[in-house]
């Protein structure tokens, strides 16, 4: 694997010299912060970063490979960048994997889709690995219809959720800790839709969270459904504005709450949104960032001071393209900074984790100007968010 990695400073510059390799900076200059771009000479993209012991972090997304289609690429780093271990896992057309969740025995669930041989169209499709990189065992899901996932969550007593969307239609499955089936749900709805972020309750029932389209006039609104502890939709809630909507990652704050993060137009742009519901599902407060052009988020962690760290990307600011952007606001959404990070090609924030300091370690993708391919982009910072 090409590993290159700098100090901010000299990003730009790595960035538009494309396949670089250079060792990451030590000593007391960079205090353990570093970012790295991480690939070979074809794309790579990172989606999805779960802490794991030790201090290291596992990563998962889409890996390029010749003669054959995107696999699902998982791999695993140390607290300073080092990969530790690489593998690949897939059939012989496309597979990736966009959502991540730690199991109870240290591996990693991934989720994804694949058309590959197994699948019937395009399905659901789930990695499930060992904590040394070994393939545990891996799971088709879906039917006839095109079938892709979006979430994972790890549910307390055992098993996973997986969310995304069957045939134009929310779609949410719980499957046991070998992946098996134990029910799924197609959620009814007027026009087309998906689920993006799967929760579960403690009394055994389940948040999902997405949007619909609205056919006239066009745009799409937020939704939330809760489902009971067998599946079935118990109710349902409508967030919507004056254009389009969008809840890209969910967490539950101290109150018991939600806060959601994605994008909006219902501002007048496309801006990174976030969002507060109370334990009713009432809105308590909804926030944009951003400037004059299109800002989003992917990701949201808490942060121990009861704020909130989101990661997206920004064509507003930063040293031009699209640059990941990382922002942090209190438990009222106020902003309290924000971040930018890449050259003049393009950087994507896709996922982002605290690490047992109070740093952030953030995973997406990185291209130079004029590039074709992509690679992984995984940086850590300070509290604050700075290199």
């Amino acid at each position: 694997m090409r590993r290159i990695a700098a100090a901010v400073t000299l990003l730009a510059l790595l960035l538009s010299l494309g396949a670089c390799s250079k060792d990451k900076a030590t000593g007391p200059e960079n205090h353990g912060l570093w970012q790295v771009a991480i690939g070979d000479s074809t794309n790579e993209l990172g989606y999805a970063i779960v802490a794991v012991d030790g201090g290291d972090y596992i990563i998962t997304g889409q890996a390029a490979r010749a003669g054959k289609g995107d696999d699902v690429l998982v791999f695993r780093i140390d607290s300073t960048g080092n990969v530790l271990w690489e593998n690949t896992f897939g059939g012989i057309l496309a597979d990736n994997a966009v959502a991540m969740a730690a199991g109870g025995d240290g591996g990693v669930a991934c989720l994804g889709l694949s058309n590959s041989p197994g699948a019937m169209l395009v399905d659901l499709y789930v990695v499930k690995v060992t904590v040394g990189g070994a393939l545990q065992w891996d799971h088709f899901y879906g039917g006839p219809d095109w079938d892709d996932g979006s979430a994972i969550s790890a549910v307390p007593s055992g098993g996973f959720l997986l969310a995304g969307t069957s045939g134009g239609r929310a779609y949410v499955i719980k499957i046991d800790d070998a992946g098996g089936v134990i029910w799924d749900t197609k959620i009814a709805t007027s026009s087309s839709s998906r689920a993006s972020v799967v929760l579960p309750d403690t009394n055994g029932a389940t948040m999902a969270i997405g949007r619909i389209t609205i056919p006239s006039p066009g745009t799409s609104a937020i939704m939330t459904w809760e489902l009971d502890g067998s599946g079935a939709e118990v109710s349902s809630r409508q967030y919507s504005g004056n254009g389009h909507d969008v809840c890209n990652d969910a967490l539950r704050t101290a109150d018991n709450g939600l806060l959601l993060v994605g994008w909006t137009e219902s501002s007048g742009g496309g801006d990174m949104y976030a969002l507060k519901l109370d334990s009713e599902g009432n809105e308590v407060w909804a926030k944009t960032y951003g400037g004059v052009s299109s800002d989003s988020a992917c990701a949201v962690t808490a942060t121990p001071d009861g704020g909130f760290v989101l990661a997206g990307s920004t064509e507003s600011m930063g040293a031009g393209g699209v640059d990941a952007y990382l922002v942090k606001i209190d438990n009222e959404g106020t902003l309290i900074w924000q971040r930018t990070f890449g050259g003049p090609g393009e950087d994507r924030a896709q996922d982002v984790t605290m690490t047992g300091t109070g740093g952030l370690v953030i995973v997406g993708s990185t291209r130079a100007l004029n590039q074709a391919d992509n690679d992984v982009l995984v940086i850590k910072t300070d509290a604050e968010g700075n290199l």
